[in-house]
């Protein structure tokens, strides 16, 4: 897998998740347009895409629907945006296959944005739904150097929570969360850093000023 390794297709309207572990640029990923709503992505030296329309979006391969995902993702588009809608369709190697797979958003809540996640299954050459992921449903993003997934909680501007997961066998365990938060009276940011137990207990392992840097 030559360009999905810790990649976000997914623009700071929804989130503003995309870190230093995000290895390749927008314009990399997207390395041929067709059309407004149509892109071409590079998956083992072969081109999959995406056309966008009121049915759903069809996966393409060597010109030919070989997909349609039935969704509302064009209809539920907010007018406003400014970008084009396959620009906030999450594309992400969540499982370290070395394939990429997708996350369709459902609503556009900033900024903990909920959707639909597909895994890419190379025997089939299709994108399934995932129930492992979606049992969680909220968009995430991959941390390359942990192994990890990472879900952003956005409270306000300075409080926020990030939960990374791992994965254990087959199934996406709480592996541990970072709390950021503002406290007294010169709101002095601190961030507390929990642990999880087999049961998906917490424990508060340490919790220090952030200084910045």
């Amino acid at each position: 897998m030559k360009k999905l390794s810790g990649t976000i297709i997914f623009l700071s309207l929804l989130l503003t998740a995309c870190s230093e572990n995000n290895k390749y640029s927008e314009s990399e990923l997207f390395s041929e347009v067709q059309s407004e709503n149509s892109v071409e992505k590079d998956v083992e030296d072969k081109y999959f895409g995406f056309n966008i329309n009121e049915k759903g979006i069809d996966i393409i391969r060597n010109g030919d629907i070989v997909q349609t995902i039935e969704t509302n993702y064009l209809k539920n588009y907010p007018e406003y945006f400014s970008t084009a809608p396959e620009m906030h369709l999450g594309l992400y190697d969540y499982d370290f296959d070395g394939y990429g797979d997708l996350f369709i958003p459902t609503d556009f809540a900033n900024p903990n944005t909920r959707g639909v996640y597909y895994h890419y299954n190379p025997a089939t050459a299709l994108l399934e739904e995932w129930d492992e992921l979606n049992k969680i449903g909220i968009f995430m993003t991959v941390n390359d150097d942990d192994n990890a997934l990472v879900m952003r909680i956005q409270g306000s501007e300075k409080s926020y929570k990030e939960i990374f997961y791992k994965w254990e066998d087959s199934n996406l365990k709480k592996a541990y969360s970072k709390f950021q938060y503002a406290r007294g009276r010169s709101n002095q940011i601190y961030i507390d850093t929990y642990e999880y137990d087999e049961n998906g207990n917490e424990t508060l392992i340490k919790s220090e000023e952030y200084t910045g840097g």
